[in-house]
C-alpha cells in the first residue's frame, strides 16, 4: 500500500515538473505578453518592472516552487482574457452550485 502510495506521489511529481517547464518553454515572454494584453507601451523600464513582478527573475527552482504551490492551492494565475486570478476552486464551486440547483427542476 505504502508502495502505491509513494507511486502515485512521484507521478505527480514528474508531471508536474514536465507541466512547468512546458509552460517555460511556451514562445513569448509572459511579461512582454501581459503589457500587450494590458495595452501599455513595451519598454524595458516596464518590461524589468513586470519581469520583477511576476517573479521571473527569480532562479527556477524558486520559480516551480511557487507555481507549486499555487497549483495545489487551485490558483493558477491571472488571466489575460477575464483580467482576474483564475482560481479554479471558485470555478468549481460555482458551476458545481449551479448544476446541482439547475437538476432540481
Amino acid at each position: 500500500m505504502k508502495k502505491k502510495i509513494f507511486d502515485i506521489i512521484s507521478a505527480l511529481l514528474v508531471i508536474s515538473i514536465l507541466a512547468f517547464i512546458f509552460i517555460q518553454l511556451s514562445p513569448g515572454d509572459p511579461a512582454e505578453n501581459y503589457l500587450r494584453a494590458s495595452h501599455l507601451p513595451v519598454t524595458d523600464e516596464l518590461l524589468k518592472q513586470k519581469r520583477e513582478e511576476l517573479g521571473l527573475n527569480s532562479p527556477l527552482i524558486i520559480q516551480y516552487l511557487k507555481w507549486l504551490k499555487n497549483a495545489l492551492l487551485g490558483n493558477f494565475g491571472y488571466s489575460f482574457l477575464r483580467k482576474e486570478n483564475y482560481e479554479i476552486i471558485k470555478v468549481f464551486v460555482y458551476r458545481y452550485i449551479c448544476l446541482k440547483y439547475t437538476k432540481l427542476f
